[in-house]
């Protein structure tokens, strides 16, 4: 009788660094709906290049190697040099996902981005980095390579290297980082909750979901830009989902949440989780939000 391993596809699902260990539900687990995430995946410190898995529910186990990346040196940003107020995208930005090659078009796929989606995110492959851009701020603006941007953007790592940071941020002279709001017509006008996250990937993630993706690109936010976002979104409920895992981060969620409930006509509620956003898969995340919003706290 032939042995059964885990999914390859299932163990890169999530995006660890090394030594990193989470763990998930078991999609389609052969003992039985996992609602309890009895799905551990680890990436070694001692052995990078690969992905090991265990099931405590069905005891099936798996290990997959990690694609070789190449080495890109860091970007350099610059500014346009017609106005300060503006950046453009790189040159050389692949906005058309089928384009791509395949490690970067399988990194937003691991996380239930279909082309469709990542077209309409704006997001695109730059070569000359071996990085993913993820632009910021209003949506549905027009995207393309060397197109001028004034908010700016972010090129997401999709190389193991300790020397590289996992973001670049690129924006305009003098500018703070604006959240970076994914969203569409469809959903504004259907009112479905905003979710607010620390970084782009759980934007995605929680965008993937089916909601309104929020990224903060850290753990706090101005008062203008709560400001800005109660008036853009005045009748959706806005839900605070930060990574939880330290009290500093904690302290901050509290006072965006807090802040918020003074400016917003709606519900602002809080997630508190073992893990961030980019770590559940759908179904979860939709169970975590729903969650938090009958309970209204």
């Amino acid at each position: 009788m032939k042995k059964e391993y885990l999914p390859r596809e299932l163990l890169l699902s999530v995006d660890l660094e090394p030594g990193d260990q989470t763990n998930i539900n078991h999609t389609d687990c052969p003992a039985g709906t996992d609602i309890k995430e009895r799905l551990y995946i680890k990436r070694p410190e001692d052995n990078v290049n690969v992905v090991i898995g265990y099931c405590h529910n069905c005891q099936l186990s798996g290990i997959t190697r990690l694609a070789p990346r190449r080495y890109k040196s860091p970007l350099k940003a610059e500014a346009s040099e017609e106005e300060d107020e503006v950046v453009r995208f790189p040159s050389d930005a692949v906005f058309e996902p089928r384009l791509w090659p395949n490690h970067a078009y399988y990194w937003p796929c691991c996380y239930s981005v279909t082309p469709d989606m990542m077209r309409a995110l704006g997001l695109a492959y730059v070569p000359s980095q071996d990085r993913i851009l993820i632009p910021f701020g209003e949506p549905r603006i027009r995207y393309g390579a060397g197109i001028k941007s004034t908010n700016g953007y972010q090129l997401r790592r999709l190389v193991d290297n300790p020397n590289q940071p996992k973001y670049l941020t690129v924006r305009p002279k003098d500018k703070p980082i604006v959240p970076n709001i994914l969203d569409s017509s469809e959903r504004k006008e259907s009112l479905v909750p905003i979710v607010l996250v620390e970084d782009a990937l759980s934007a995605i993630r929680v965008y993937s979901a089916g909601y309104i993706g929020v990224s903060l690109s850290g753990t706090h936010m101005r008062k203008e830009d709560m400001f800005q976002l109660s008036k853009t979104y005045p009748y959706h409920s806005i839900v605070v989902w930060l990574d939880n895992d330290n009290k500093e981060v904690r302290e901050h969620a509290a006072k965006i949440q807090d802040f918020l409930r003074l400016v917003h006509k709606k519900k602002v509620v809080r997630i508190r989780s073992n893990s961030d956003p980019k770590r559940y898969d759908q179904i979860t995340i939709q169970k975590l939000v729903a969650g938090a919003l009958r309970r209204n706290r």
